[in-house]
């Protein structure tokens, strides 16, 4: 482990609760993007435009819900701000869809 590692970023407050889970999406602002990238330079747009069309839709619908949780709702896949996502708000996701969709799969899968 790096010393940078050891050291937390005071500048970064703790994820707001609500409902008892930390919740990135209160905090949206600075996961906007401030000003549009072009496309041809756009993390989501680029990797979008490497898939089949019908990959395309899927990934997009997953992209936007991703951005749409971090949010609040008021971003989409090409308004998050890709490039200030840490591990922090990479497990909010996770957790949250794992919630979400527990019960789904489990069902599913007769678990």
């Amino acid at each position: 482990m790096s010393e940078r590692d050891d050291k937390t970023d005071e500048s970064v407050s703790p994820l707001p609760q609500r409902d008892g889970l930390h919740h990135a999406s209160l905090r949206s602002d600075p996961l906007l993007l401030v000003t549009p990238i072009p496309l041809s330079e756009h993390p989501a747009a680029v990797y979008l435009t490497s898939l089949s069309s019908g990959s395309q839709r899927t990934m997009r619908w997953a992209l936007d819900t991703i951005a749409s949780i971090l949010t609040d709702g008021t971003g989409d896949h090409l308004t998050l701000n890709w490039g200030q996502l840490r591990y922090r708000h990479c497990m909010l996701v996770r957790n949250l869809l794992k919630n979400r969709y527990a019960a789904v799969i489990g069902n599913k899968l007769r678990l």
